[in-house]
């Protein structure tokens, strides 16, 4: 079993790693939950300790989001005993008292289990005393006689008063109006029988966890996915890297501020998304067959033969099987919605949109010279068109010699390729492919002239 433990306060590290043979991370904040299911894809989650206050802490939709992927989510003691008493109707698992406190209503607020501590690097020893603990500790006092009912309800109201990250045993007792004597008794019970629940139930839940040989059932809840979900898993996620893991967001500011063709990308980018909230207005869908077809185009476009391939091809580019199916899915829409907009203009194709795009790419005054060229070459050679050699030539032989010399593979059916490129129909490519080979032939033959010719001049 691969085991995922958020673990922080709570139980220090070096006691947590006899106990339970896991992948223990810091307390978990925003995202971190959501990270740890792609960074390590565990058999289960044990979230104990999470960030409070000071950063943003773990979502809900991050507990679904891993218990929908059929990982099963532990909680207990302190974020965790929170969460799981939150979460607890779509799947999470409740271990351990602080958790049975907050299911049976004896504790609420956040600040029962919240506590001030150090960083990681000082083990994040804790600097203040969770309200929890104040509450177990105290009834323990009253339960062996030390203090009574009365006495109790006053110092679990006075430590109540105090702010979380302040709450020691010193302000619990000096800002209040107790009796010199019940100070006493409140600082010994504090100092010889401690009561830290938090501990005992993070002990009780690696134990637990040590002993799983498999996961325990559960209902898979089905993830409504928020805007503030996607913005999170799309920004924040973290993505595995050789040096680390970095933020999703941080690999799209790498591409935008460095590559040389960063506007184009972000245009682009933009293009196909509102593409798509167009063709959602449209209400357009597509069908299982264009999802093939895309399928192969991006197998094909990438050269992946086999499935491994296709498998490392997703994993390299921070695909599962849910996030590629969305993937593949806005292409074929895309798709889609650039062969409605051809429809829609049946006589003039696509030339004016490709005019616009060499127009803003700066490959216009080229693109135009060299298309004048070819067209010079025709009407130099081959004055009158209708008789000139290979109108007989095969179809297929005149595309197979146009992909030899321009290298440009297809992707897809022929009739489709010539669609979406603007073509009427197959007789029309027919005729650019033709006109192609014929000045391509013709240049051939000059230069294979003036070759001849310096070789006799040479001689």
């Amino acid at each position: 079993m691969k085991i995922v433990v958020f673990l922080g306060p709570s139980l220090p590290l070096k006691e947590a790693l006899p106990i339970c043979d896991a992948i223990y991370l810091p307390p978990a904040g925003q995202a971190d939950l959501l990270s740890a299911v792609d960074l390590h894809q565990p058999d289960v989650i044990a979230l104990i300790d999470g960030v409070f206050g000071q950063s943003l802490s773990t979502w809900h939709k991050e507990i679904i989001f891993a218990l929908e992927k059929g990982i099963p989510v532990y909680g207990a003691s302190s974020m965790g005993a929170l969460r799981a008493m939150e979460t607890s109707d779509f799947g999470m698992i409740g271990f351990g008292e602080v958790y049975r406190m907050y299911q049976s209503g004896e504790i609420e607020g956040d600040d029962e289990v919240a506590l001030s501590h150090a960083d990681a690097s000082n083990n994040y020893i804790g600097l203040s005393i969770p309200m929890v603990s104040v509450r177990k500790t105290l009834q323990a006092a009253r339960d062996r006689g030390d203090i009574n009912e009365e006495e109790y309800l006053r110092v679990v109201e006075a430590a109540q008063e105090v702010f979380f990250p302040e709450r020691t045993v010193e302000a619990i007792y000096q800002n209040s109006d107790f009796s010199s004597e019940l100070q006493s008794k409140i600082l010994a019970s504090f100092e010889q029988h401690y009561v830290d629940i938090k501990r005992h139930d993070a002990i009780t839940l690696l134990q637990h966890l040590s002993q799983l040989t498999e996961k325990p059932a559960f209902n898979q809840p089905k993830l409504t996915r928020s805007h503030l979900f996607e913005a999170m898993y799309h920004r924040d996620r973290l993505l595995p890297t050789g040096h680390g893991p970095v933020r999703a967001a941080h690999v799209a500011h790498q591409a935008t501020l460095t590559r040389a063709d960063c506007g184009t990308l972000v245009e682009q980018a933009s293009n196909a998304r509102l593409v798509g909230v167009l063709a959602e207005a449209l209400g357009v869908e597509v069908e299982a067959e264009d999802i093939k077809t895309e399928t192969q185009r991006l197998k094909h476009r990438f050269k992946l033969e086999t499935e491994e391939d296709f498998t490392n091809w997703k994993k390299d580019n921070d695909l599962d099987e849910f996030e590629f199916k969305g993937f593949i899915k806005r292409k074929a829409v895309t798709r889609k919605m650039q062969h409605w907009l051809v429809t829609r203009r049946s006589l003039e194709r696509t030339t004016q949109l490709v005019l616009d795009e060499l127009r803003w790419s700066g490959d216009y005054k080229e693109t135009k010279a060299e298309a004048g060229r070819i067209e010079g070459i025709i009407q130099s050679q081959f004055p009158n068109f209708q008789q000139a050699p290979g109108l007989d030539q095969d179809f297929s032989e005149l595309l197979a010699d146009h992909i030899s010399y321009t290298g440009n593979l297809l992707d897809v059916d022929i009739l489709t390729w010539l669609y979406e490129r603007g073509f009427k129909d197959a007789n029309d490519l027919r005729y650019e492919l033709l006109r192609h080979k014929l000045a391509r032939d013709s240049v051939r033959a000059i230069a294979e002239q003036l070759k001849s010719l310096f070789a006799d001049t040479a001689a």
